[in-house]
């Protein structure tokens, strides 16, 4: 039996990239692979629960207070346990620390994963790519945008971000359901998922929806964070637009799944992605999407998104909003054109394992 390292250079927050790591955890044959875990300073008790069921052992390692002494955590960590495998996950070359330790404890085989196409600590970025180019001896990535970001023209390998994509089926029942839990039965409901921070670009989706609510007084913005702790900043915005009695912001959900099933329209206007696995949630729930011209084409899986220039005025992204609608489909037809493709992750989740043999 292989012994595997995963390190998540994020806290286990709920969505974004441990939503991922989880999905094709929980397809991994334990018979084969015994998968333990680096936890950078927070882990969601959901997330815990299920690596203790599964038998996986969880270290606390601080990552950014001080990296040498997360390195020399590290490199104790992969001697003592004898990992075969290190596999870390990250957006940028800042995952040369965790490969480097990886090297400096043994581990021969040390892949990283890389789940965006940009990164904010781009300065950094820069100044560790020699040592991440040393350290790094497996390639993969969520998308070719991402792939290229952060590989260039070095050799990597495509792993989808994979889900559940039956989970996802549209239910009449449980939409009516959720809207009337919600208090939202006769609203139209804009959906957005994803955290609460500057790629996301939540201004330019605050702007819209506002100019969206001057044309229908009947529209309310339902945002979905993984993070629990929304920064002030973004409440400032949502009053000064005077759009906070229409706007709902939910955290930490586990029921995303059920709470697309209420949304009618889905609007990701991200400044960048690697992928956007909840644009790919999104389609499986059979919602119109419309999308900022960041999200790399193979987002696309039911040909359906309607992508908009960053460049293009409100009023540009709400005729879209409106052409979506009026086109879209029967939901449940959506959910088909994705079973068994490769975002299905029943269809696809052995790839990670050919990957770690």
């Amino acid at each position: 039996m292989k012994r595997i390292l995963v390190v998540n250079t994020v806290p286990y927050v709920l969505g974004g990239i441990s939503t991922v790591i989880m999905n094709y955890y929980e397809q991994i044959d334990c018979n084969q692979f015994h998968l333990d875990f680096v936890v950078n300073d927070y882990i969601e008790p959901i997330y815990r629960e299920i690596m203790e069921k599964r038998g996986s052992a969880i270290y606390e390692v601080k990552r950014n207070s001080s990296p040498w002494a997360y390195c020399i955590s590290l490199i104790k960590l992969i001697k003592e346990k004898h990992y075969e495998i290190v596999y870390v996950h990250g957006n940028s070359c800042t995952m040369a620390v965790d490969l480097f330790a990886a090297m400096l404890g043994g581990c021969r085989k040390r892949i990283a994963h890389v789940h965006s196409s940009m990164c904010q600590h781009i300065v950094v970025h820069k100044v560790l790519r020699p040592l991440f180019e040393l350290c790094c001896t497996e390639r993969v990535a969520c998308s070719q945008a991402a792939g290229q970001w952060l590989f260039g023209k070095k050799k990597y390998v495509i792993l989808p971000n994979g889900i559940d994509v039956e989970k996802y089926k549209y239910c009449l029942y449980v939409r009516n359901t959720v809207r009337k839990k919600l208090g939202l039965e006769n609203k139209f409901i804009v959906g957005h998922v994803g955290f609460f921070n500057e790629p996301k670009n939540h201004k330019r989706l605050f702007a819209i929806f506002q100019k969206l609510l001057m044309q229908n007084e009947n529209s309310h913005l339902l945002c979905i964070a993984g993070d629990e702790n929304i920064p002030d900043k973004y409440q400032r915005m949502i009053e000064k637009l005077n759009i906070a009695t229409n706007v709902t912001i939910l955290t930490q959900r586990t029921d995303v799944n059920i709470l697309l099933m209420a949304m009618d329209v889905f609007v990701f206007p991200s400044l960048y992605e690697g992928l956007g696995v909840s644009v790919i949630e999104a389609q499986a729930s059979g919602l119109p999407c419309i999308v900022s011209d960041r999200i790399p084409q193979e987002a696309n899986v039911t040909n359906t998104l309607r992508y908009v220039s960053l460049q293009a005025t409100n009023d540009e992204w709400i005729e879209n909003i409106n052409l979506a609608c009026a086109e879209r489909l029967d939901r449940c037809a959506y959910n088909e054109r994705m079973l068994g493709g490769i975002f299905d992750i029943n269809a696809n989740g052995n790839r990670l394992q050919q990957l770690f043999e």
